[in-house]
């Protein structure tokens, strides 16, 4: 399995199952998504999909978490240019990919939960956690099928 994940060399030879692929186009389209959002509308971002009251917060601290919010939406350009190199070019580098995505939500996850004592697994309270939450799933079920190898022998010629 590790061979897989960091292969001798990244090229573009792509063993695992097709719907990874499909998964991965889906994710970095909504990766794009909440890089704009985050990086070109900060305070919608802030205050409508993450719930943020920033009107309640002094000025200096609202424009600290926006400023925040805007350096957070780099972390999505980067993960889209992986994204991206991993489908057009090195392939075998899309188990990798996955890997890197579903580190940094579970990492997340794990800071909410350790400052604000939020719960590992609870439903979407509205729509934008449900999306998130979606993408994450969807993340992991694409690292299982990026894994899974594909008999090329068995397909008919």
């Amino acid at each position: 399995m590790l061979s897989k994940i960091f292969p001798a060399h990244y090229d573009d030879v792509y063993r695992g199952h097709k719907f990874a692929l499909v998964l991965l186009v889906f994710i970095t389209i909504f990766n794009t998504i909440m890089w704009y959002q985050s990086v070109f509308n900060t305070y919608y971002a802030a205050a409508e999909a993450d719930n943020i009251p920033l009107a309640s917060y002094p000025a200096d601290a609202a424009l600290q978490i926006i400023s925040i919010f805007a350096k957070l939406g780099n972390v999505h350009f980067i993960f889209i240019v992986l994204s991206v190199l991993a489908l057009i070019r090195y392939r075998s580098m899309i188990s990798l990919v996955f890997l890197l995505q579903i580190w940094e939500y579970v990492t997340r996850l794990a800071i909410n939960n350790h400052l604000h004592d939020t719960p590992w697994v609870s439903l979407p309270g509205d729509l934008a956690q449900a999306i998130v939450q979606s993408l994450f799933y969807a993340m992991l079920l694409g690292f299982a099928l990026s894994l899974w190898h594909r008999d090329r022998s068995a397909s008919p010629s």
